[in-house]
């Protein structure tokens, strides 16, 4: 018997505390390995936070910040204080190689913008000076449906620095049986933390190579979102070459932490919706990771 792929071994350990489908567990993992900020979103309570948390657990480490309407930028990245007659910059909790930043869009936007330059320079400004964050820095924010009451919008600077938005969904069917049995019955599980080595599993996915043919699919995704039809009906617009680099680092991410050699049809397709959908308009956009999977499909039969 071969090696446990990542994924797998990733989703064996948050399983013990969260029911959640192996494709949601792969992706996160995945977002970490390739360093691409992550959103995850759905209603309170279905385990967003606790997923966050396993990741953190195989980082060695994470911050935590619980976003409030009261919450100062300072709150998140530190504060200058006067020591011994000169001021001493006292660091926050963004500086931590995880930051679990909960609710973010329950936070002002001015607040939401203090994340800005963390999120994209790994650098924190506070007077005259400059303090990089760590190398690894990963920030994973949560955030509840818009619709709920005392959320603000995220402005779209914000959102193009988020890599890719991921939907935890309220669990239905055998998933809830499964976790009241969990929570209920007062039964404890316990699973082995994977020793997953992270720079080899980053090198390794860097090793891939995106061929000619998926760069003539993503200029060929581009036209279609230019499409005068597509921004009228649903908002699209062509996206900035960060937005496809991320697309395919995410691809190259996910097809290592599925143990594959190579990077796959269906991994750069599963992520069409998650990498894209979060950089359009919110309430416009219903829809368009499905017309985006049929392009790519009719894309490849061209080739």
């Amino acid at each position: 018997m071969g090696p446990v792929a990542p994924g797998r071994a990733f989703h064996a350990y948050v399983s013990v505390d969260l029911v959640q489908s192996p494709a949601l567990t792969d992706q996160l993992l995945a977002a970490y390995l390739a360093r691409a900020h992550t959103l995850l979103e759905g209603p309170p309570g279905v385990g967003k936070t606790t997923l966050a948390r396993g990741l953190g657990d195989l980082a060695h480490g994470m911050g935590r910040i619980q976003m409030t309407p009261d919450m100062s930028p300072s709150d998140i990245l530190g504060y200058e204080v006067l020591k011994d007659g000169a001021l001493e910059f006292k660091k926050g909790p963004v500086f931590h190689s995880v930051l679990l930043v909960d609710e973010i869009n329950r936070a002002t936007p001015r607040t939401q913008s203090a994340l800005l330059e963390a999120m994209e320079e790994k650098a924190v400004s506070a007077g005259d000076e400059r303090f990089p964050l760590p190398e690894d820095f990963f920030l994973i924010a949560t955030q509840n449906p818009y619709d709920l009451d005392g959320t603000y919008l995220l402005p779209h600077s914000q959102l193009d620095r988020f890599g890719l938005t991921l939907r935890v969904p309220a669990p239905r069917g055998a998933d809830l049986e499964a976790v009241l049995a969990q929570k209920l019955t007062g039964a404890t599980a316990t699973a082995a933390k994977p020793d997953l080595d992270f720079p080899a599993l980053r090198a390794a996915a860097q090793r891939l190579e995106v061929h000619q043919d998926w760069r003539r699919v993503a200029a060929g995704l581009q036209e279609f979102l230019a499409e005068p039809g597509n921004a009228e009906r649903h908002g699209a617009r062509p996206l900035s070459p960060r937005a496809w680099i991320t697309w395919f680092n995410l691809g190259r991410s996910l097809s290592v932490v599925r143990g594959l050699d190579r990077v796959s049809t269906s991994c750069l397709r599963e992520l069409l919706g998650p990498v894209f959908q979060h950089r359009f308009e919110p309430f416009r956009s219903a829809g368009l990771s499905a017309l985006l999977e049929k392009r790519f499909d009719a894309l490849l039969g061209q080739g």
